[in-house]
């Protein structure tokens, strides 16, 4: 099996300020850095953000640096778990390091990965222990080369942290631009995470956010089974979240001032053109927010968020959504059995309808399911017209 040498890991101070940790990987240089917080050589970071990626590459891993013997037992496990899902198989993780391997000593602060949605939210108010840091990664998410994005969100870390008194950092990476280590970042951003906590001088645990709730989990790079696996003798990584729904979550942070004035789910931010203001942080038109709305409306919080461009017509809105991932059609029934009023039960419904149909047409490729999409919507168009007179009928003939 052909290799991926990693050099040695080393660390340079600009006259910026900026701290970056770095190691040739392959042809090409990986780093990290930041000007707001302190790094540290940690092949393990390295190694977390460099596994998942290796074993999509069918290629061993090899490092000039030791490596904990706590962090290489665990990979064993990730690797499996990985193997059954993917087919892929596992691969060996080496050093070169012949001296006595330094020991680092374990970190004592607390970080949490914050993007500022709804699973981060929940963690910060909800989470049992103290949080010290929020840490926002650019180049992970949001492009390398989305500067006013980054600028946008890290400022809104910013103002959360020191409401609550935290310390706010960003991490910049050529990550996902690397030519070995981003491929295949929807599987490996788990470890790519997992790497931040390794490498953020002093933190001695990670907090990651459940996307989807443990029982519904589908197969995924970050889930309750392997994210503990990324943990090393000194920093552990703590999955949180996966026993609440989304629903559930946001309905826990609808009462919060700050997630009132800072929330940012909105899918249109995720595409590198952060078209939206400053002001504010979320269309009010594409599923997320609509669905994220319908909830904090149950809740009587819609009108006191004032991140949303939009909060009214949901279900004219919904309607224009072409379909939703098979993952998200539970959390719309949770809000329907929650109560709404028709037209948003109408509108759900046929969301779901159609959403059952367009993801089994995947065969049809994107203009095909465009395509039928239009077809649905005329049907639905029919069907709520239909609505609206039998509702006058009736109204009348009450009369």
């Amino acid at each position: 099996m052909e290799q991926i040498l990693v050099g040695e890991l080393f660390h340079e101070e600009t006259e910026a300020g900026i701290h970056r940790v770095s190691a040739r990987v392959g042809a090409e240089l990986l780093w990290f850095e930041s000007s707001n917080a302190q790094l540290r050589l940690s092949p393990e970071g390295f190694a977390s953000a460099l596994l998942i990626p290796a074993m999509s590459h069918g290629r061993n891993l090899v490092f000039e640096d030791p490596l904990c013997p706590e962090w290489l037992a665990n990979t064993g496990r990730i690797m499996d778990y990985f193997s059954r899902w993917m087919g892929w198989k596992p691969i060996r993780i080496e050093s070169r390091f012949s001296g006595a391997r330094p020991e680092p000593s374990p970190g004592v602060r607390r970080a949490l990965c914050f993007s500022g949605g709804v699973d981060s939210f929940f963690s910060l108010l909800t989470y049992p222990k103290p949080i010290d840091t929020l840490v926002l990664i650019h180049g992970y998410d949001i492009w390398l080369n989305d500067e006013e994005g980054a600028r946008v969100v890290f400022e809104t870390v910013q103002r959360v942290a020191a409401e609550k008194g935290l310390h706010a950092a960003l991490i910049r990476t050529n990550y996902r631009d690397h030519p070995i280590a981003g491929r295949k970042y929807r599987f490996s951003y788990a470890g790519a995470l997992a790497a931040i906590g390794h490498l953020l001088d002093g933190v001695g645990e990670l907090v990651v956010s459940s996307g989807l709730p443990r029982r519904e989990a589908s197969f995924n790079g970050s889930n309750c089974e392997t994210d503990p696996l990324w943990s090393s003798k000194v920093m552990k990584v703590d999955h949180y979240g996966g026993d609440f729904t989304k629903n559930q979550k946001i309905r826990a942070i609808a009462a919060s001032r700050l997630a009132q004035q800072n929330l940012r789910i909105c899918q249109q931010n995720f595409y590198g053109s952060f078209e939206l203001s400053e002001k504010f942080l979320n269309c009010g038109c594409c599923q997320k927010c609509i669905r994220t709305m319908l909830v904090l409306q149950q809740e009587g919080h819609l009108e006191d968020f004032a991140v949303f461009a939009n909060k009214t017509d949901l279900p004219m809105h919904l309607d224009r959504v072409m379909k939703v991932p098979p993952v998200f059609i539970p959390a719309f029934d949770e809000i329907r059995r929650g109560g709404v009023d028709r037209q948003a039960e109408r509108a759900i419904r046929a969301l779901k309808r159609r959403s059952k149909l367009l993801n089994r047409m995947e065969w049809a490729g994107r203009r095909g399911v465009k395509g039928v999409f239009r077809v649905i919507r005329l049907l639905d168009a029919l069907e709520r017209k239909f609505f609206w007179i039998k509702r006058m009928f009736l109204l009348s003939s009450r009369h």
